[in-house]
């Protein structure tokens, strides 16, 4: 069943649909908080906005099987970088055949003012879950000066006004961007300084999604040659970040995965650019650095939520990774 929610006062908010018009240029920090009951789905939305840039998030849990039409009117000349976490987005567009993202696929997009902008939103496990950061032109254009091959042929197309994506290819989020989303998410700055913060964030994920780009010009290992295996490599990483305390072996993760062991070794490799372990052993370690700066957990107790054998082991581990004890990030002892 596809149900249109284009005209729903639930999700079309006066604050996006004045963004979306003519944008908003305030200096001060706007936040915008909404739990929205639907008769098919429960919506978590979240939205930030400061000096014309906004971050939005919105995660819909879903109790029967639905997809959702939806459309907008943009005259706002806007550069939108688009994430999304979970199910599938289908953008289509007046001018050319329309756009799909799949699940932790991400992508940049300008659609010159005036279009209408519109797609379907297509659950998986029950769940939509999609990130975005969304710029004005003339910033972007700024932003982007002397960067990046793929930004520099980006900005070319939207200095002249055509609607464009950086790549006909979406890339796939990797651990350095989902921190940086999960870190926007769980701030625990208020006024100036979250302002900052966010706007140090959104530069670090535009730096980051433009790095996972820059492989497009270099040939590729073609190890892993179909969508479905790709897509259980993608499976198998999702499910070691719901599962790092207590993370599986490779034979139950490739039980798991739907793949042989050898094939989700060599793949795991290819997609993410390390190992299944070197991967585990990277996103405890962010995590563990989240948890300093932005809980009141001791040291041994992030130590011990994180599956470590011993204080000292994590400590170790820690200052390998970031060139500092965990004590520097706390100021605290570790117990």
């Amino acid at each position: 069943m596809v149900i249109d929610i284009r005209h729903l006062k639930e999700i079309n908010n006066p604050l996006i649909e004045s963004y979306l018009s003519h944008g908003i240029r305030n200096n001060e920090l706007v936040e915008n908080r909404q739990q929205i009951v639907l008769p098919y789905a429960d919506v978590q939305s979240l939205e930030w906005y400061f000096d014309g840039i906004r971050i939005g998030y919105s995660d819909w849990t879903y109790s029967s099987p639905v997809k959702l039409k939806w459309s907008f009117e943009i005259n706002a000349d806007l550069i939108t970088l688009f994430i999304n976490l979970k199910g599938e987005v289908r953008f289509i567009n007046e001018s050319d055949n329309g756009f799909y993202l799949g699940s932790s696929q991400h992508n940049l997009f300008y659609a010159s003012p005036g279009q209408k902008d519109e797609g379907l939103l297509v659950q998986e496990d029950a769940r939509n879950t999609m990130f975005m950061v969304q710029f004005p032109k003339d910033m972007f254009v700024q932003l982007i000066q002397d960067s990046s091959l793929p930004l520099m042929r980006f900005r070319e197309q939207i200095w002249n006004g055509n609607s464009a994506a950086l790549s006909f290819e979406n890339r796939w989020l990797d651990l350095r961007m989902r921190n940086v989303i999960n870190s926007i998410l769980h701030c625990k700055y208020e006024g100036g300084i979250k302002k900052i913060f966010f706007l140090s964030k959104v530069l670090e994920l535009l730096v980051l999604q433009a790095d996972l780009f820059e492989p497009e010009e270099t040939p590729k290992n073609n190890f892993i040659k179909t969508a479905y295996d790709r897509e259980r490599i993608q499976f198998a990483m999702e499910y070691l970040h719901g599962h790092l305390t207590n993370p599986p072996g490779l034979q139950e993760l490739s039980r798991i995965a739907g793949l042989n062991e050898y094939k989700l070794k060599r793949g795991f490799k290819e997609v993410f650019g390390n190992t299944v372990f070197g991967y585990i052993a990277e996103a405890r370690l962010q995590l563990a650095m989240e948890d300093l700066r932005e809980t009141n957990k001791t040291i041994s107790q992030v130590s011990a939520d994180l599956g470590y054998s011993s204080v000292n082991h994590f400590s170790t581990a820690f200052k390998k990774k970031f060139g500092m004890a965990p004590s520097r990030v706390t100021g605290r002892f570790p117990f």
